[in-house]
């Protein structure tokens, strides 16, 4: 199925997980921090920088504006997750 940037741009996978790029492939993958930062794991989870075509958590700040850690103390990057210490 051919979706492009504009169809990755309004898919479940943008909002959700900041995959709003089509790739060679055609498959939606993250290209941009902006795209992950509008995302819904950014916020709940701090995924919010662009790597490798997947938003991680790259720093502690990532984290630090996260429902994770705000909520289940998972504030500190650890290996492109947030986890508690």
């Amino acid at each position: 199925m051919f979706r492009g940037n504009a169809g990755c741009a309004k898919s479940t996978d943008c909002r959700e997980r900041g995959a709003c790029s089509a790739d060679e492939d055609d498959n939606c993958v993250a290209t941009s921090n902006a795209d992950c930062a509008k995302s819904k794991f950014c916020r709940e989870e701090g995924l919010c920088t662009a790597r490798d075509g997947e938003c991680i958590a790259a720093s502690k700040a990532d984290c630090a504006k996260s429902l994770a850690c705000q909520k289940q103390r998972k504030c500190i990057a650890d290996d492109g997750e947030c986890v508690g210490r």
